[in-house]
């Protein structure tokens, strides 16, 4: 309690030791307890759907901000990296390699970067992400390709 070292500074009352403060705080907790939340707040399916409607599709008539929000999406859900890894990336094409036919994309973080589980000693390494046209079989769930949407 951090206004119990204000009250003992000043020598007026001890609240840990005041028996009227603790039975106001320990009522607090039954009126209104603590709750945890164990589950996600958000549904990720419903984020998927949403993905492949206005605003973010069809790509060619949505705007550079829908997009963004799109690919980053995407490319956190494909490539398991970290906000900081992703906020990394550079928009330059000599880190934004892609195979032929756009079969995958391969994706080089800046050079001053250094993720958090890094040893000081080893280099950026690239990330590898394949395109989903050839995993799935729905143009639907096409639309949510990281690579088509890099």
């Amino acid at each position: 309690m951090a206004l119990n070292t204000v009250f003992k500074a000043k020598k007026r009352l001890n609240l840990v030791q005041d028996d009227r403060i603790s039975n106001l705080f320990r009522a607090f907790g039954i009126e209104r307890p603590v709750t945890r939340r164990l589950f996600l707040l958000w549904d990720l399916p419903k984020v998927l759907r949403s993905l492949i409607t206005l605003p973010y599709e069809p790509m060619s008539d949505s705007s550079l901000r829908d997009l963004t929000k799109k690919t980053m999406f995407l490319l956190s859900l494909a490539s398991w990296k970290r906000r900081s890894e992703i906020a990394a990336l550079v928009a330059d094409p000599r880190h934004l390699q892609f195979a032929d036919n756009h079969a995958s994309v391969t994706l080089i973080p800046g050079v001053q970067f250094r993720s958090k589980t890094q040893p000081c000693h080893r280099p950026n390494e690239s990330w590898f992400v394949p395109s989903l046209s050839k995993l799935v079989g729905q143009e639907e769930d096409r639309l949510l390709c990281p690579v088509r949407a890099l």
